[in-house]
């Protein structure tokens, strides 16, 4: 098998279907199979079958249990047979062309350092281009998001989103690092692949269209007020990825100073949105990420968050 196309999904079965329709529909010149990852939804979602999706190779797995997307991610590229993985969030409609586009950009001698793969980034509603690459600032653990007018593959410090892995990789570097549960996982895998040698980038002329508004810098969902466990992760694994990858320097600085002034943002977006579920996460995260940077020690007291 050529290729496997992993879907993660959960409780968004109009998304999925979407996604699934422009994936049959899309240009796809190798051998390939889909597998969709559940996880733990309610609604018609639970129901789907894969011999109702009229797909050659088609696996679908039902979780019990909340995997978070991380371990649902893991689960598809543990079940998948291809040389080369895709992972595509269940809200994106594909380019018809993306899929071909990014294999033969895999297959080419000339990209043999790249690991991982993804498309440009677009708004679904509005057709702008929502991201090129992005660079993760390990001073300030800001993600910076860059716009290019050229069609050539950039680096990126990871592909949110929509993004190819060679299967190599993971026999290489291993899976998604559970522990971050979402969010940052995309830059955390890119750096250890960095390790041993592969590169991370965007492939200018492959494309996809992502069902996220462009409606201000402080909508809720980006800022995690829609998944709360969002607003968590963001605090406590920006500070992750800065002790991980960061310099001394960059390091003594995010601790001492960009660390505050995140947490400040954050609280002030929840109380502007009068959510103090949001509130308590983002402080949950920041006091985690304080104690990594710290001990290297990695809590999750999201889990004792979402228990009370």
């Amino acid at each position: 098998m050529e290729l496997s196309v992993v879907i993660t999904t959960k409780n968004r079965f109009n998304d999925l279907i979407a996604c699934i329709d422009s994936i049959k529909n899309a240009e796809i010149n190798v051998e390939w199979e889909l597998i969709i990852i559940d996880d733990n939804s309610k609604d018609e979602t639970k129901k789907i079958r894969a011999d109702k999706l009229r797909i050659k190779n088609c696996k679908v797995y039902h979780s019990n249990v909340n995997l978070m997307l991380v371990k649902a991610r893991n689960i598809g590229a543990a079940q998948s047979t291809g040389n080369f993985v895709l992972f595509i969030d269940d809200d994106n409609i594909i380019d018809r062309k993306m899929i071909s586009i990014l294999c033969d950009s895999m297959k080419d001698i000339k990209n043999d350092t790249y690991g991982i793969l993804g498309p440009v980034m677009y708004y679904f509603d509005t057709r702008l281009k929502a991201l090129d690459y992005q660079r993760i600032d390990l001073l300030t653990g800001r993600t910076i998001s860059v716009n290019l007018d050229q069609y050539s593959i950039c680096e990126s410090d990871g592909v949110p989103n929509v993004f190819m892995v060679r299967k190599e990789v993971f026999d290489n570097v291993g899976y998604f690092d559970e522990k971050l549960i979402q969010t940052y996982t995309e830059p955390d895998m890119s750096f250890q692949a960095m390790k041993k040698g592969y590169l991370t980038g965007v492939v200018q002329n492959a494309k996809t269209y992502h069902k996220i508004s462009k409606n201000g810098k402080f909508n809720s969902r980006k800022f995690g007020g829609v998944h709360l466990q969002k607003a968590y992760c963001l605090m406590r694994n920006r500070a992750v990825i800065v002790k991980r990858y960061g310099n001394d320097t960059q390091i003594f600085f995010y601790r001492y100073l960009f660390s505050n002034l995140w947490l400040i943002i954050y609280l002030l977006i929840g109380l502007k949105n009068m959510d103090m579920k949001a509130v308590r996460n983002y402080y949950m995260g920041y006091r985690d990420g304080m104690k990594y940077i710290k001990t290297d020690i990695l809590s999750n007291s999201l889990l004792r968050i979402d228990s009370k």
